[in-house]
Formats: structure tokens, sequence, C-alpha cells
């Protein structure tokens, strides 16, 4: 089968939905599938990875204000469809209900490809990047969810990433969604035996004090995460306990972040180490 996947960002850019992407090709790929991935260059200038059972074409890219070391590509209608056309996919999976979403149902109408969706975010994440205005938060909302309503019923399938989100999709927008977890790659996430000198070798690297208890987050440092209120509910924690906070993630958020910390007097307990990249090397610590 030949599958196309379309997204906005792909390692070595960090996001949850590059990662997923990047472990849905890569592992279609070494099922015996066709691959194709358009997305946007993380570099800027326009490129091409190639490899047994995987392509991955990369547009000319923009910096995104909204986001740290994230790019977004500006309307490459015709490459994309060029490439689409030359790949012939059995079926196109979006990962961006915008350009993605139209470059894919353009295609659709053209070859009579199916389509299918995942839906990474809900619309009310949009509220956090607009100012505090009610009105203008709910309009810009309710015409999120109108154009999601839209979106969905052009897609030839609909998939959430757990029960919770297709419950929101079939309540707001009546359309059953299947839920196929991201899930977790068990080689590197398993229950291990403790060893002292890899413990001690990290902490030194990280500058965390021996023995001390850790409060850790792992994720992107922006408004839409909500890290603040994390950070404060794990602050005020540390108040009755000898525990640190370690944050592995960067993001717009950061320096917000470290005043927080200074603000409730838990500035030399707290550790921001960046990113830190996993044993495939696809991240870039930062």
């Amino acid at each position: 089968m030949k599958i196309a996947f379309l997204t906005a960002s792909y390692p070595p850019v960090i996001s949850g939905v590059s990662m997923v992407v990047h472990g849905l090709s890569e592992g279609m790929a070494r099922r015996g599938h066709e691959v194709l991935v358009l997305t946007a260059s993380d570099l800027g200038v326009p490129y091409t990875d190639q490899r047994p059972g995987l392509r991955v074409e990369r547009c000319r890219s923009f910096h995104n204000p909204l986001r740290r070391n994230h790019k977004f590509s500006l309307w490459p209608h015709a490459i994309w469809l060029d490439s689409l056309r030359n790949f012939q996919p059995d079926v196109i999976h979006v990962h961006d209900p915008f350009q993605s979403a139209f470059f894919a149902l353009e295609f659709k109408r053209l070859a009579a490809v199916p389509v299918l969706m995942t839906t990474h975010q809900l619309p009310w994440y949009a509220r956090k990047y607009l100012p505090g205005w009610k009105a203008l938060q709910n309009g810009v909302e309710d015409v999120l969810w109108g154009y999601s309503g839209w979106l969905a019923q052009q897609c030839d399938g609909v998939i959430s990433p757990s029960a919770t989100v297709a419950e929101v999709v079939r309540d707001h927008l009546g359309v059953r969604a299947e839920v196929i977890s991201y899930g977790v790659d068990p080689r590197y996430f398993y229950p291990a035996e403790r060893n002292p000198e890899d413990e001690s070798a990290l902490r030194t690297e990280l500058g965390l004090r021996p023995g001390v208890p850790l409060i850790l987050y792992v994720g992107r440092l922006d408004v839409d995460k909500n890290v603040a209120t994390a950070v404060r509910a794990a602050l005020l924690a540390m108040r009755d306990t000898p525990a640190d906070l370690l944050v592995v993630g960067d993001g717009t958020q950061k320096a917000n972040l470290h005043r927080l910390a200074a603000e409730m007097g838990m500035a030399e307990r707290c550790h921001f180490c960046g990113y830190i990249a996993d044993k495939k090397q696809i991240g870039r610590a930062s």
C-alpha cells in the first residue's frame, strides 16, 4: 500500500505531532508499505530524505512566532499536489487541519483517494493564544468547531488519540472517531532495576542534587500546555518536601516559568534542562 502523511512538522523538529507521524511513517515503511511524508523544512530551505520505503519531502518554510524552533510552510500548493500526483497514494493521512487538509481534500477530488484525519488538537487550544477577551475567544472557538465539523464530514475517517478526545469529537461534531492511542516505545520506556552509578552520572550531568526526590515535567513549554499550573502545584508541594523540580522541554513560556519559580522562592530547586534528544537522536538538545 502507498500511504501519504501530510503534517506541519516532522523530526528533527520536536513536537507531539511530529513524533507521532515519525513513528507511523517509520513503522509503515518497516512493514513493507511505500510511504511519502510532506512537511515543512526544519532548515527553511527545501530538501528531501530518501530511504528504502520512505521518502520525506520538506518544502520551504518560515519561523513560527508562536513556537520555539518551529517552522511553517506558506501554501506549497503546486509542489505538494505534484508530489501526490507522482506518488499516487492509496490513502492520505492528515495531521494538520488547515494547509495539509486542504491539499488532501483537493487531491481527493482529483483522484478519489480516501483521506483520514487525526485530531491532535481541539479548537479550545486556540483560546490560549488569543487576547483575554471572552467574546473574541468564544467567537473564534465557535468558528473553529464549525470548521472542524465541516472538515470531519469531508474526510473518510477521523482518528482520536484517546477515548476522552473521541467523546469530545462526538459530542461537538456528531462524528464517530476511531480511537488509536499514540502509545509508547517499550524499547525505551520499561521498568528497570535502579542503577546507582547511572543515576549519579545523570544527576551530575543535569545539575541535580544527589539523593533528592524529583518532581518531573516533560513536554513543550507553550501557553496551550498550561505548564504554569503544573509548576505552581509542584512548587507548593516542595514547601513541605525536600524534592526538586525537573522540567524537560523548551518553549515560549520558559522565561515566565523561571520567574514564577523565583517569585515563589524556589529558583535554586528548579532545573530547566531544555530538550533532551532520545536514543535515536531525532531531537535537538537546547
